[in-house]
């Protein structure tokens, strides 16, 4: 029976994607709106030079030096495996060339990042890159069902780093009872993920106003809502493969911010460390993560942005 449910919702979600792969991409153009897009990018990019300070950047490339094509290419890697979970989550027949994915994947990161909307802006922004390519429907699936998994594995890394923390860096008490509540929390988390899973109840098209939704709408939802749902169910065989791509996003991560430090400092720091300090929001800038690591073992907020 409960087969027969997850064929059948399968089956609804598919026909939403009828027709939505193009035969072939069809050729880019130069629009007015590519062009505003780059002109916004450019704009962008000089106000986030001009805030952080030009003298500041070019000291920061001095003592990094040739280390940065290092960063560059852990940062790729990162892109790369998370273009590859979302394409590998794409349902067949449809499929997602991991080049386009990974394009749409840098493009919507960088725009969550320098706009204070972050999520909000990056993740339609991945939709809008790759809708010559693949179904709106397919695409929007596939990157729900990535993210659903990818927030898992964040919610894992934060636990893992809280751990870290508490383990090797005397806390104050304050910090060390949120650490714990934290930890308590995301443990929280994965048990009612488990029961969604398992029980599978209409979350997000319940939520939603139906005054302001037509039936056929709700209808839609929920059939997307049901493949998301009955991912794990209808592709067993993807589930491994897509956890470990998201764990090796934040693995990169880590060496990333040991290969960071490393070169910041003049000594490695211990991997640990590095995984706390990589899931701890408050450290952002190499700044504070050197006055952080120079200070010893006890932490504290020693600038404004530790505060945060």
């Amino acid at each position: 029976m409960a087969a027969g449910v997850w064929k059948e919702a399968g089956s609804m979600a598919r026909r939403l994607y009828d027709g939505g792969v193009p035969d072939t991409p069809p050729k880019r153009q130069i629009t007015a709106a590519g062009l505003l897009t780059a002109a916004a990018g450019t704009a962008l990019f000089v106000w986030l030079v001009r805030t952080v300070g030009p003298g500041e950047i070019w000291t920061g490339f001095q003592k990094i030096g040739w280390g940065l094509a290092w960063i560059f290419g852990l940062g790729g890697l990162r892109f790369a495996v998370r273009a590859a979970a979302w394409a590998l989550c794409i349902e067949p027949p449809h499929k997602l060339r991991f080049l386009t994915a990974f394009n749409a994947v840098v493009c919507g990161d960088a725009l969550g990042n320098v706009t204070p909307l972050g999520p909000l802006v990056s993740e339609p922004a991945k939709i809008a890159c790759v809708r010559g390519h693949v179904g709106i429907a397919a695409a929007l699936t596939a990157l729900a069902i990535e993210n659903v998994i990818y927030t898992l594995s964040v919610a894992a890394m934060i636990a893992a780093g809280a751990i870290a923390l508490l383990f090797s860096v005397e806390l104050p008490l304050r910090l060390r009872e949120f650490s714990e509540i934290a930890i308590a929390c995301i443990a929280v988390l994965f048990v009612v993920a488990a029961w969604v899973l398992w029980r599978r109840p209409a979350v997000v098209s319940t939520w939603l106003p139906a005054s302001r939704l037509t039936a056929s709408r709700i209808g839609k939802l929920r059939a997307v809502e049901e493949e998301v749902l009955t991912f794990a169910s209808r592709r067993p065989s993807a589930i491994l493969p897509l956890v470990v791509l998201e764990l090796s996003f934040h693995a990169l991560g880590v060496i990333e911010k040991h290969l960071t430090l490393w070169l910041i400092l003049g000594t490695a720091p211990a991997l640990p460390n590095c995984s706390a300090l990589a899931q701890l929001p408050g450290l952002r800038c190499p700044s504070c993560a050197r006055r952080v690591w120079e200070s010893g073992r006890s932490w504290e907020p020693l600038c404004s942005c530790a505060a945060d």
